[in-house]
């Protein structure tokens, strides 16, 4: 019933029935349970600062009760919680240390290509380039987009904070890159690039009413296309940015002009880069 109310966003209800039962579970794994959905209910209260002693006990239960400290996928989901509660109250060091310390267990213990391994991955790349660390951010990001475009279940806007993360990358900061640079780093993007369109295409039938939604399809093949463009992929960016204004135009329920007119922009100087290539090769 506490999970129950938690999730229908009783939270009164749910800390009370969470309370009962702690008082009455003496299994350390069900206990971790209700101490890690009493966290959850304080962080949805906005309360970071009571949730993370509820979060830290359920991981210190779960490492008692293990035979190692990276001996189950339980120790892992708590590290991931108390590291994103950290994250909330701005201790970013310490968030990323025990986001690594679930990447680490998850890859021992679920396999390195397990969607759980692929979502620690995202979180563990989102939270390094917050902090500046580029140059270890870019593979981490990389590994999870790899991994959720594979996966059985696909998360268009999953797919699109990754895509997005590479693009920042490149396009943002004080760092200037050599277009050597640029190329070498992001075609190593295509393959999973193409492969996201493959996943949206095989759901996507002929009258346009696909099984995603139609804005983060829209900057997919948008963010997509300007990756290709950094990677020197002149052909295959203007087919993923004209497919990218094609659902832009078709979304009646937000501006979509600016980002329409930035897909223009890159178009236009697509155009040029094509029109120069032809004419040098003539």
């Amino acid at each position: 019933m506490a999970h129950v109310h938690n999730s229908l966003g009783d939270y009164e209800k749910a800390e009370d029935y969470f309370l009962k039962a702690m008082a009455l579970v003496t299994d350390p794994a069900k206990k971790g349970g209700i101490l890690l959905g009493m966290g959850l209910v304080k962080e949805r209260q906005g309360s970071p600062d009571g949730a993370l002693p509820f979060l830290q006990k359920a991981l210190a239960l779960y490492k008692e009760s293990s035979l190692t400290e990276d001996g189950s996928s339980l120790i892992a989901k708590a590290h991931m919680s108390v590291g994103q509660c950290l994250e909330g109250m701005g201790d970013k060091a310490a968030a990323t240390s025990h986001i690594r310390s679930a990447v680490r267990i998850f890859r021992k213990t679920v396999g390195g290509d397990s969607p759980l391994t692929a979502n620690a991955l995202g979180i563990l790349g989102r939270m390094l380039l917050d902090q500046n660390e580029r140059q270890e951010a870019e593979p981490v990001i990389l590994q999870a987009l790899e991994l959720e475009v594979a996966k059985d279940a696909f998360h268009p806007d999953t797919v699109w904070k990754l895509l997005n993360s590479l693009k920042e990358l490149w396009t943002e900061g004080q760092a200037q890159h050599q277009l050597s640079e640029l190329r070498t780093h992001c075609s190593r993007y295509v393959r999973p690039m193409r492969m996201a369109r493959d996943r949206i295409v095989s759901h996507q039938p002929s009258d346009g009413e696909g099984k995603y939604e139609q804005g983060t399809i829209a900057v997919i093949y948008k963010t997509a296309g300007e990756l290709f463009m950094l990677a020197g992929e002149y052909d295959e960016a203007v087919r993923f940015l004209q497919e990218a204004v094609l659902f832009l135009q078709e979304i009646k329920d937000f501006d979509c002009r600016s980002l329409i007119a930035s897909c223009h922009t890159s178009l236009h100087f697509l155009a040029g880069q094509l029109s120069h290539a032809a004419t040098a090769d003539a």
